[in-house]
């Protein structure tokens, strides 16, 4: 029939190696739906990366499960190319064996990749991201920032999202904050200093209103607790003790930044950039192309496979 004699046509497109198609050839596939699988099945053990991925993305978008362990493989090889859009794929296909593939590589020596992985469990809403909201002390009915703490080996890193909603992630429950330290704020907002090599972090800020300095607030030397001190509000807790500074996201990213240069946080520290895309997504809005237009497929407009679907994520490109 039709759609079979163009599926037939598409096939031996990439057996010619239409490297500069795939992309295209992957939303005809697409559209076509699970009539394809037969024929996209037949490409997901390619020699070729490429082949793989664009085959078993259309199989993943379309349902076959077959496709999962395909796309999952490329996103944890590492230096694979289109990997993180790999990653992508298999945070947006909506099968819960995805998680098994993402998970090691928020463990991953590739920060960037990292953090995508992270996107994507977070968006599956897995136990390994732990979120925490804290509401802004100018104002409570708004959110100041969500700290995420993803359970996860590999090296420490600590990563800022800007865009969307505010987020700080720590890569490590544990990250530690070495000690002894010191640290005051250059106009004297904030300081943080334990004289011991061991125990907890004392913490005080100056109000912005009376210019005095809050009361000292103990916490233990580890990241997390310490964004928690810094960030949450300064209400007093079921002991009746403060519990918070009630900093806003800007100054709590100062301290860290501060942290990490001077060594005391041992971690990279990554702060996501602001570009057209992440801000107000791509600028072109590609069609599938219909079966029918295989015949100009040559001329069809080509677009990186990691704009396809942008949620304004991390981490771009491949």
């Amino acid at each position: 029939n039709y759609i079979e004699r163009r599926l037939n046509e598409l096939d031996e497109l990439v057996r010619q190696g239409a490297a500069d198609r795939l992309h295209t050839i992957s939303l005809l596939w697409e559209g076509i739906g699970r009539q394809a699988w037969p024929h996209v099945r037949d490409f997901y053990a390619s020699d070729d990366v490429a082949v793989r991925y664009y085959s078993a993305r259309a199989g993943l978008r379309t349902g076959d499960v077959n496709a999962a362990p395909v796309i999952g493989a490329i996103a944890q090889t590492e230096g694979a190319a289109l990997r993180a859009a790999a990653i992508r794929e298999l945070q947006y296909c909506g099968m819960s064996q995805a998680v098994r593939y993402l998970l090691p590589i928020v463990s991953d020596a590739d920060a960037a990749v990292r953090v995508a992985a992270y996107e994507a469990l977070r968006a599956f809403r897995h136990p390994v991201v732990r979120s925490r909201a804290f509401r802004a002390a100018a104002d409570p009915s708004q959110v100041n920032f969500t700290l995420d703490v993803v359970d996860c080996d590999g090296p420490p890193l600590i990563y800022v999202q800007r865009t969307r909603h505010a987020r700080i992630v720590v890569f490590g429950r544990n990250m530690p904050v070495q000690l002894p330290m010191f640290y005051a704020h250059p106009q004297g907002w904030v300081t943080l200093n334990a004289h011991e090599a061991t125990g907890d972090l004392t913490l005080m800020c100056r109000t912005r209103r009376s210019g005095r300095f809050s009361d000292t607030l103990h916490v233990p030397a580890r990241v997390p607790e310490m964004i928690r001190g810094l960030a949450q509000l300064p209400l007093p807790g079921s002991s009746g003790v403060v519990e918070g500074l009630g900093l806003p996201l800007s100054l709590v990213v100062q301290v860290l930044h501060a942290l990490h240069e001077d060594g005391t946080i041992g971690s990279e520290f990554i702060v996501e950039s602001l570009d057209i895309d992440r801000l107000f997504g791509p600028a072109d809005q590609q069609q599938r192309p219909e079966a029918d237009e295989i015949e100009s497929i040559e001329q069809a407009p080509q677009r990186e496979s990691g704009d396809f679907r942008n949620d304004g994520g991390a981490v771009g490109g491949e």
